[in-house]
Protein backbone atom coordinates (compact mmCIF):
# COMPACT_ATOMS: atom_id res chain seq x y z
CA UNK A 1 0.00 0.00 0.00
CA UNK A 2 2.59 2.33 1.05
CA UNK A 3 4.32 1.23 -2.38
CA UNK A 4 1.23 2.43 -4.12
CA UNK A 5 1.38 5.87 -2.26
CA UNK A 6 5.23 6.71 -3.17
CA UNK A 7 4.35 6.30 -6.82
CA UNK A 8 1.71 7.86 -7.18
CA UNK A 9 3.63 10.82 -5.42
CA UNK A 10 6.52 10.34 -7.90
CA UNK A 11 4.22 10.79 -10.90
CA UNK A 12 2.52 13.98 -9.48
CA UNK A 13 6.35 15.18 -8.82
CA UNK A 14 6.74 14.07 -12.32
CA UNK A 15 3.86 15.78 -13.60
CA UNK A 16 4.68 19.07 -12.13
CA UNK A 17 8.02 18.68 -13.51
CA UNK A 18 9.93 18.80 -10.06
CA UNK A 19 11.27 14.88 -10.65
CA UNK A 20 12.26 13.24 -13.94
CA UNK A 21 10.26 10.54 -15.17
CA UNK A 22 13.48 7.51 -14.60
CA UNK A 23 12.75 8.07 -11.38
CA UNK A 24 8.94 6.23 -11.85
CA UNK A 25 10.93 3.17 -12.53
CA UNK A 26 12.54 2.92 -8.98
CA UNK A 27 9.60 3.23 -6.93
CA UNK A 28 7.51 0.51 -9.52
CA UNK A 29 6.96 -2.80 -8.21
CA UNK A 30 9.12 -5.11 -9.72
CA UNK A 31 8.40 -7.96 -12.42
CA UNK A 32 7.68 -11.20 -11.29
CA UNK A 33 10.49 -12.64 -12.80
CA UNK A 34 12.93 -9.99 -10.58
CA UNK A 35 11.05 -11.72 -7.74
CA UNK A 36 11.78 -14.94 -8.12
CA UNK A 37 15.61 -14.14 -8.46
CA UNK A 38 16.23 -12.66 -4.82
CA UNK A 39 14.31 -16.02 -3.80
CA UNK A 40 16.43 -18.27 -5.06
CA UNK A 41 19.33 -16.56 -4.25
CA UNK A 42 18.23 -16.41 -0.76
CA UNK A 43 17.65 -20.28 -1.15
CA UNK A 44 20.84 -20.92 -2.44
CA UNK A 45 23.00 -19.23 0.28
CA UNK A 46 20.92 -21.29 2.86
CA UNK A 47 21.98 -24.61 1.31
CA UNK A 48 25.39 -23.32 0.59
CA UNK A 49 25.80 -22.33 4.25
CA UNK A 50 23.39 -25.99 5.73
CA UNK A 51 26.09 -28.31 3.49
CA UNK A 52 29.36 -26.28 4.36
CA UNK A 53 30.77 -28.74 6.87
CA UNK A 54 32.57 -27.64 9.82
CA UNK A 55 36.59 -28.70 9.60
CA UNK A 56 38.27 -29.86 12.54
CA UNK A 57 41.31 -31.92 13.88
CA UNK A 58 39.16 -35.37 13.42
CA UNK A 59 38.47 -34.19 9.87
CA UNK A 60 41.23 -33.14 8.55
CA UNK A 61 42.92 -36.13 9.62
CA UNK A 62 40.73 -38.85 7.97
CA UNK A 63 40.80 -36.16 4.48
CA UNK A 64 42.82 -37.64 1.31
CA UNK A 65 46.22 -35.62 0.55
CA UNK A 66 44.38 -34.19 -2.65
CA UNK A 67 41.29 -32.56 -0.35
CA UNK A 68 43.42 -31.30 2.10
CA UNK A 69 45.74 -29.26 -0.54
CA UNK A 70 41.78 -27.97 -2.25
CA UNK A 71 41.03 -26.79 1.14
CA UNK A 72 44.60 -24.95 1.75
CA UNK A 73 43.66 -23.53 -1.67
CA UNK A 74 40.25 -22.59 -0.33
CA UNK A 75 42.10 -20.88 2.77
CA UNK A 76 44.68 -18.92 0.42
CA UNK A 77 41.92 -17.55 -1.61
CA UNK A 78 40.23 -16.39 0.73
CA UNK A 79 42.87 -14.47 2.38
CA UNK A 80 43.86 -13.17 -1.01
CA UNK A 81 40.39 -11.81 -1.12
CA UNK A 82 40.67 -10.05 2.24
CA UNK A 83 43.51 -8.63 1.46
CA UNK A 84 42.26 -7.20 -1.89
CA UNK A 85 40.01 -5.34 0.32
CA UNK A 86 42.01 -4.13 2.41
CA UNK A 87 41.33 -6.30 5.35
CA UNK A 88 44.90 -8.25 6.11
CA UNK A 89 48.25 -8.00 5.00
CA UNK A 90 49.44 -11.73 5.94
CA UNK A 91 51.13 -13.60 3.30
CA UNK A 92 50.93 -16.95 1.98
CA UNK A 93 53.98 -17.33 -0.31
CA UNK A 94 54.06 -21.22 0.24
CA UNK A 95 52.45 -23.70 -2.04
CA UNK A 96 49.45 -25.45 -0.96
CA UNK A 97 51.09 -28.60 -0.20
CA UNK A 98 53.86 -26.73 2.16
CA UNK A 99 51.06 -25.69 4.41
CA UNK A 100 49.07 -29.01 4.37
CA UNK A 101 52.63 -30.60 5.67
CA UNK A 102 53.23 -27.64 8.16
CA UNK A 103 49.56 -28.24 9.40
CA UNK A 104 49.92 -31.94 9.11
CA UNK A 105 52.76 -31.50 11.70
CA UNK A 106 51.37 -29.92 14.19
CA UNK A 107 48.68 -31.82 14.48
CA UNK A 108 51.09 -34.71 14.87
CA UNK A 109 52.52 -32.31 17.76
CA UNK A 110 49.35 -32.81 19.53
CA UNK A 111 47.87 -29.56 18.39
CA UNK A 112 44.13 -29.47 19.16
CA UNK A 113 43.05 -26.28 16.67
CA UNK A 114 41.08 -26.44 13.51
CA UNK A 115 43.17 -26.54 10.77
CA UNK A 116 41.79 -23.06 9.76
CA UNK A 117 43.16 -21.56 12.54
CA UNK A 118 46.84 -23.19 12.65
CA UNK A 119 47.09 -22.12 8.71
CA UNK A 120 46.58 -18.02 10.00
CA UNK A 121 49.18 -18.74 12.24
CA UNK A 122 51.44 -19.74 9.66
CA UNK A 123 51.43 -16.60 7.73
CA UNK A 124 55.17 -15.73 6.52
Amino acid sequence: MGEIRALSRVRERVAEGRVRAPLIRRFAAPSPRKRGEGSALLLLLFFVFACTQHMDRDRWQHMSQSEKQVYVRSLIGGEKAKSAKGGTAHRYAEQPDGYVKRIDEAYSRGDNREPALIFASLAD
